[in-house]
């Protein structure tokens, strides 16, 4: 229910900033005290599985979870630092082996060296420069940060560039152990600079108007990720209804001797099943198996217990004859096995396990959506999954949400819900913000001119802000309550 009040738009939003006093976020702002480190940790996890080596990302940045947090850009700051550091040692290693060389008698080794080095020293320097825009950014969505971001994407990609092409006077070389650490570290080298870009792309991508109202931005939909919701419902009737005049045609030609989900792109495809066949991984996420005989369900390999965090349990169990879920099922009383049950899996797992219902009536094993309580696949919820595997999401603190969510329900004109939204991801044209796009010769206030125009000075500290909001200070705001403002 909205909440209305008969007075004026100006005494409503002076009341809004008394009563909620706004935070204005940015990734300095996060606090640290607020996640847990195996909160952290999972999130490094996620970013990381959309690099090239995701276990080489997870292993080199782990160890920065306390710092990282939940911030994807500290994240991508984090993982431009270690690229540094191993281009540094890198080019150190290659240095001193091109000053031994330049006393050898293979002028070709020396050569490949030299360009090595050479090539290495660029990277490092392109790496610093990106690791210097990082630390200048401004606040994401903004045209300065799609800048800076754009600025950061080059350099990093032209110090990959630079890694790769360190090792191409080495072809002419014969084999021999310096060749040999020479290539070696100069791959390893490559695998940190390209999950660093990864992640930096990452980065790039999120936008603030894209986050849900309560979690601070404008609620548009990310278009790629409903596209693919639209499509996956498409993917979602190929395996509902495998008899259709659709499914059949797809079927012949695609996947005759497989199903959907185990089909496989081929040769010379249509536009129509490439789309289709790209929504697989999305279906797969939020698909889950209804037990029932369990004869068509793998115990290690589906998912088919609810609510489980792993969704598979991916493991082997020695104890079991086989690998069917109907093993562990009572045929004759349709009931859980429970002492096989709590002597095969842990307690945990064993719990949600006996929390499944199993039908008095043994019926086919089917997949279910687990994204609706119904089962059946819906857009919604789809596209509500990509959004919380997406790696990016920025994370916000409760009170955050609290004030967004109390924003956008308040019965305010939208010009004034949008320019509190402004205020409080600091993207007003303030003189400091203008400053930094060098768009102002200066930031300070230019209706006092004492100190820097700040956000907190342009609306608290000004002297002529004073007076504008000293006479509804004046105001007897006893008949107002939290409780107006509360959900």
């Amino acid at each position: 229910m909205n909440i209305k009040h008969p007075l004026s738009p100006l005494f409503l939003t002076f009341l809004f900033f008394y009563l909620h006093p706004i935070p204005t976020l940015c990734s300095a702002d996060y606090d640290a005290n607020t996640t847990t480190p195996s909160n952290a940790t999972d999130f490094i996890r996620i970013s990381c599985s959309a690099t090239l080596y995701p276990d080489l990302c997870f292993a080199s940045l782990y160890g920065y979870a306390n710092a990282i947090q939940q911030d994807p850009a500290r994240l991508a700051r984090t993982a431009i630092g270690v690229s540094l550091s191993r281009a540094r040692h890198m080019a150190a290693f290659v240095s001193n082996l091109s000053r031994e060389a330049d006393y050898g008698a293979d002028p070709r080794a020396s050569s490949a060296l030299h360009d090595c080095f050479s090539n290495m020293g660029d990277a490092v320097d392109e790496i610093r420069g990106s690791l210097n825009e990082m630390r200048r950014l401004v606040n994401p969505g903004s045209e300065s940060f799609r800048f800076q971001m754009g600025n950061v994407q080059t350099w990093m990609s032209a110090a990959l560039t630079d890694e790769e092409t360190c090792t191409d006077g080495f072809e002419d070389v014969g084999d021999g152990p310096m060749k040999t650490a020479v290539c070696e570290r100069a791959a390893n080298v490559k695998k940190f600079t390209s999950n660093a870009l990864a992640l930096v792309n990452s980065y790039a991508e999120k936008g603030t108007h894209k986050l849900p109202k309560d979690e601070g931005g404008l609620g548009f939909r990310n278009m790629a990720q409903f596209n693919l919701s639209l499509l996956a419902k498409q993917g979602w009737r190929l395996l509902l209804y495998p008899e259709s005049l659709v499914a059949q045609v797809f079927k012949a030609k695609y996947f005759p001797d497989s199903n959907f989900l185990n089909s496989r792109l081929g040769n010379s495809c249509s536009y129509v099943w490439r789309s289709i066949w790209a929504t697989k991984d999305t279906l797969k996420k939020g698909l889950m198996w209804r037990v029932g005989t369990g004869q068509g369900i793998s115990i290690n390999e589906d998912a088919w217990i609810p609510n489980y965090i792993n969704v598979r349990l991916m493991s082997r169990f020695d104890n079991l004859q086989s690998d069917r879920v109907a093993e562990l099922i009572s045929s004759n009383n349709r009931e859980w096995n429970r002492k096989l049950i709590l002597n095969t899996f842990l307690a945990v797992v064993a719990d949600l396990i006996l929390r499944i219902p199993l039908a008095t009536e043994p019926h086919e094993d089917f997949l279910a959506w687990s994204g609706e309580p119904s089962g059946e696949f819906s857009v919604r919820s789809s596209y509500k999954l990509l959004q919380n595997v997406d790696p990016t999401a920025y994370a916000l603190q409760s009170n955050y949400r609290d004030f967004y969510r109390k924003l956008w329900r308040i019965d305010l004109p939208k010009k004034i819900k949008i320019f509190i939204w402004k205020y409080s991801w600091n993207y007003l044209a303030t003189k400091v913000n203008m400053l930094i796009r060098r768009l102002a010769a200066n930031s300070l206030c230019p209706r006092c001119g004492v100190a820097e125009e700040t956000m907190n000075h342009l609306f608290r500290v000004c002297p002529v802000s004073k007076e504008v909001w000293r006479p509804l200070l004046d105001l007897d705001l006893s008949i107002f309550t939290q409780e107006e403002f509360a959900d």
